[in-house]
């Protein structure tokens, strides 16, 4: 993609076809390590994983836990979706929207962000997970459990969030006070392993019924 070019839209990413890369496609780490990752799981050959076991020594304040960002800082209106594998009951993995700041001020950084663990999810304002506006229990839904694949998915359509979890929609937070655009966010509440597959966004379609299965 030229470096002039606007960032490609709609897009999703399977990963599947890295061709020996190292590293994803339009990522940027921003505290952590993203890296692909080739697994012996058929339906999820190649995936984008959370390398890092340790916080760095940073200069500047950083996020609590691993964070990578994708897209463009004028995103809005925006559904994405993100398979999750989350091994560990006490790991928490995160889907992000508006995403407001990044590098130096990552720390400082709005937006939305759906957590979700094995047994429970919160919805917070901000990246280091303090400002919570929404939580619940997962425990209903059937494969959100730690060494399962999880589909996380979220849409913010004007100030409405809405979110799922493998097609069940958990929750709907109206009248969000926060500017929501900005962009795309996947990370963890531990600097832990985990696993990212099919990632996909597109423009909001409104519904408060957008759920996606797959």
């Amino acid at each position: 993609m030229n470096a002039s070019a606007p960032f490609p839209f709609p897009y999703n990413d399977s990963f599947d076809s890295a061709s020996g890369r190292e590293y994803p496609l339009y990522f940027s780490d921003q505290s952590g390590a993203f890296s692909l990752y080739k697994t012996n799981d058929v339906q999820h050959s190649v995936v984008l994983r959370q390398v890092s076991t340790q916080p760095p020594i940073a200069w500047v304040p950083n996020a609590k836990g691993p964070a990578t960002i994708i897209g463009n800082r004028n995103w809005t209106d925006l559904q994405v979706s993100v398979q999750v594998f989350i091994p560990s009951p006490n790991q928490s993995a995160f889907l992000g929207v508006g995403v407001s700041s990044a590098g130096v001020k990552i720390s400082q950084a709005r937006g939305v962000f759906f957590w979700a663990s094995s047994s429970s999810f919160n919805v917070t304002s901000d990246i280091n997970g303090n400002n919570i506006i929404g939580s619940g229990k997962t425990f209903r839904v059937s494969s959100s459990s730690p060494g399962r694949w999880t589909l996380l998915s979220l849409q913010v359509s004007g100030n409405n969030v809405f979110g799922c979890i493998d097609g069940t929609n958990l929750f709907q937070v109206r009248n969000v006070s926060l500017s929501l655009w900005g962009w795309v966010a996947l990370g963890t509440s531990l600097y832990d392993d985990a696993l990212f597959d099919n990632f996909k966004v597109s423009h909001a379609d409104g519904s408060n019924d957008f759920c996606p299965f797959s």
